[in-house]
């Protein structure tokens, strides 16, 4: 029995795997969705160039402490500037640049994400993406069922491969 979609594409996780509660399983990537952002209704401007909340600034430091001691040396977001700020204090602190990755852009097409996702270079990179990426991303992994919340700032960590899986990071 093949692990390989109807479709044809390269599955993420395998038949056999399946999205577990591990507080910490070892790092493979780290999904991270965008901090709190300012309002919508109090923007003006292209969508793109909404920032932050003060909120969401404190979320971004605190990220910092939260993903301490894995084994991260790259970090890729969005081109929206709230997920560029997100992990803006995270790229700092590994002495990193932010790369810009359209693949984790609104609306960006699922399955160049499967394939950044896929990508040897990313292991041990952090994804940062907005609320509708990642639950379209996370419905897939689990064959049809997304989590109901995507909160700002919250994260996961993706683990391809034979023993694949998808945890919450506390």
């Amino acid at each position: 029995m093949s692990a390989q979609p109807d479709d044809g594409r390269p599955p993420l996780l395998s038949r056999r795997s399946r999205l577990v509660g591990l507080a910490r399983p070892p790092l493979t990537r780290v999904l991270l969705r965008r901090a709190d952002a300012q309002p919508r209704e109090d923007w003006v401007g292209s969508e793109e160039w909404r920032g932050l909340s003060d909120r969401g600034r404190q979320q971004a430091e605190e990220l910092v402490q939260r993903l301490a001691g894995l084994s991260v040396h790259r970090v890729l977001s969005s081109p929206s500037l709230r997920c560029r700020q997100t992990v803006v204090p995270l790229a700092l602190s590994l002495g990193v640049e932010v790369e810009v990755c359209p693949e984790l852009a609104h609306g960006a097409a699922p399955d160049r994400l499967r394939s950044l996702l896929l990508d040897e270079a990313t292991d041990g990179a952090v994804f940062c993406t907005h609320r509708e990426v990642l639950q379209t991303l996370f419905a897939e992994l689990s064959g049809g069922g997304a989590p109901a919340r995507v909160a700002p700032a919250a994260s996961w960590t993706l683990l391809t491969g034979p023993d694949a899986a998808l945890a919450p990071l506390g």
